[in-house]
């Protein structure tokens, strides 16, 4: 195949971030995107062959140090060691190089609707290097193109200013060489920049491929319905996951341009999604109220805990995601339970929620912090969310609530006690091959423990609920946000990955890795003792007791468009990884 045999930096080109703007494009004269057709459906793009090679390999000298040298090693021979003596010259170090189908591709296309576009130093030069003497000695001169046979077959190079252009189809070519409407009249300059920035990135016309694939799509979605209306879970399981579905294939049926993105920085690595639809469509119906805002609760809350999280919330948000996250069936509610649970969020969504802000550790154990149009009510109807989880198969008995169980600086605080069916968990996997039930009981004792106590309340200016053990330990926990001590907002390893996010947002969260990894591995260990006989002691267990390094997520909800950011820190890698490695016995 021509992409696979000819030039195999194209391997290396994997998905990344951008996506059309709803403002209207605006083209940019000297924008690489001039180059390439308005109707692109597919484009990747590599920020240059050298540029991301080098940061690259910066970012596994801090993530990985013990794999960088095997890392750099490898990245060479595939580059120096190509077929028949190539070389890879000419390029410019900092590209950017695109792969562009001008058509949606056919599986079993031999030879695809696609160009390499690159950006060049001199034409010549990397013409001359990627073609064997025969094949140079063989080239065609044609009017404003050139070919030449590899490998049996015909492929046609061009330039146009600083690009070189192959293909291995003329027509396809000469799409490229005629003079046209460009990608940048399609992509925002805004989003175009960041397209651009990227070291790896993807755009994808989502119309076009609902317009190639709809029929598929469709009955993808068809079948999906089929499996659920076969049995085999419970209806209210059932009912959820295809509110899920449905909700999934909408947004694809509603949208028109996707961006995947990659970017490797010294401090870590970032991927980026963005997804645009329709103004009249479904979808935007949903986006159209949404407002991304700073989430600077979140830089308020206690450190030393394992993960953080702010939202900005709505009414409709509450309707739509609580309700669904009550509705799996893995917790075992019934529809009296479920109405129950919903006429609670019901009720939270009528008191005008705002920003919630919530520490969280495992098992639970935290302090969360909403502001609404009205603490009390909102207070109240977490209560009740609560109290409506007695029909749960997974709770144990009735919660059990107590108003006004305490008082804390201007807080009335109602407690609410859950008590986790351990063995009803257990008769709910019972169908899980090989299931010991010892060790799963450990497992979810582990994980979840064997009750949850919660005390919940308002000052009349935010609602707050607080998780832990006992009173002591709760009021500890009030005692360390309500007095501004140490918060997570003002430590540099918070700092260095939250400023590898968006500024603004819908969501954000930060979780200390390796104190997630340590506590997902403990309450793991029970049934991974089961599969890997004489696991080591310090499997799971970090090098440096206290270390902390976070993964972020930023997800931005508005209208027409919503996008995702997730930034992995390149200590979390490397801790992660002695944390495993080490206990294995390897390096």
């Amino acid at each position: 195949m021509f992409v696979r045999r000819f030039i195999p930096w194209v391997a290396l080109l994997t998905l990344g971030p951008t996506v059309p703007a709803p403002a209207a494009p605006v083209p940019d004269k000297d924008s690489p995107l001039a180059v390439l057709p308005a109707k692109a459906p597919i484009v990747l793009q590599m920020r240059g062959l050298e540029r991301t090679n080098e940061r690259l390999l910066a970012m596994v000298k801090n993530a990985l140090p013990e794999l960088e040298p095997l890392v750099k090693m490898g990245i060479k021979q595939m580059l120096e060691n190509l077929p028949d003596g190539r070389k890879l010259q000419g390029l410019e170090p900092a590209g950017p190089h695109f792969t562009v189908f001008t058509e949606i591709p056919k599986l079993d296309a031999d030879k695809p609707p696609m160009a390499l576009v690159l950006s060049v130093k001199k034409y010549e030069d990397f013409r001359d290097g990627v073609l064997t003497a025969e094949q140079r000695k063989e080239l065609k001169k044609h009017d404003g193109y050139e070919s030449t046979k590899i490998e049996g077959d015909e492929v046609y190079f061009a330039q146009r200013g600083r690009y070189a252009i192959v293909s291995p189809r003329k027509e396809t070519l000469l799409l490229f060489t005629q003079k046209g409407k460009g990608l940048d009249t399609t992509i925002d300059a805004d989003t175009a920049k960041k397209f651009l920035d990227a070291d790896l990135s993807a755009y994808i016309d989502v119309t076009a491929i609902n317009k190639q694939y709809g029929d598929q799509i469709k009955a993808g979605k068809e079948q999906i319905e089929g499996l659920l209306a076969l049995g085999g879970v419970d209806k209210n399981t059932a009912e959820t996951a295809k509110k899920v579905f449905d909700a999934v294939f909408q947004a694809l049926h509603d949208g028109q341009a996707l961006v995947l993105g990659m970017a490797f920085e010294p401090e870590g690595f970032r991927l980026s999604l963005l997804g645009e639809v329709g103004d009249d469509t479904k979808t935007n119906g949903l986006l159209a109220k949404a407002k991304p805002g700073a989430l600077a609760a979140i830089d308020k809350l206690p450190a030393g805990h394992m993960s953080y999280t702010a939202m900005q919330m709505t009414g409709d948000f509450l309707k739509t995601i609580g309700k669904m996250s009550f509705g799996l069936g893995a917790l075992g509610g019934d529809e009296k339970t479920l109405a129950a649970i919903e006429k609670a969020y019901d009720a939270l969504a009528a008191a005008g929620p705002h920003v919630l802000a919530s520490t969280s550790d495992m098992p639970p154990r935290g302090i969360t912090v909403l502001t609404a149009e009205n603490p009390a009510k909102a207070a109240q109807a977490q209560v009740e969310v609560l109290r409506a989880m007695k029909g749960l198969a997974m709770v144990k008995g009735d919660p059990a609530v107590k108003e006004n169980a305490e008082k804390y600086q201007g807080f009335e605080l109602t407690s609410v006690k859950i008590t986790w069916d351990i063995e009803k968990m257990i008769e709910m996997q019972a169908a899980a091959p090989g299931l010991d039930k010892e060790k799963f009981a450990a497992y979810m004792k582990n994980l979840i423990g064997e009750e949850q106590n919660s005390w919940i309340g308002s000052d009349g200016k935010v609602a707050i609920t607080v998780i832990a053990k006992d009173w002591a330990d709760a009021k500890k926990l009030l005692d360390e946000y309500a007095k501004g001590g140490k918060t997570v907002g003002a430590t540099a390893e918070f700092k260095d990955v939250r400023r590898h996010l968006p500024s603004e947002g819908t969501m954000l969260s930060l979780i200390d890795m390796p104190r997630y990894a340590e506590t997902l591995v403990t309450a793991v260990k029970p049934l991974l003792e089961s599969v890997i006989p004489g696991l080591p002691e310090n499997f799971g267990k970090p090098a440096v007791k206290g270390k902390t390094a976070y993964l972020g997520l930023g997800v931005a909800l508005q209208p027409r468009r919503a996008s995702a950011d997730v930034f992995l820190s390149a200590a979390a890698v490397h801790e992660i990884y002695k944390m495993y490695f080490a206990g294995l016995g390897n390096p």
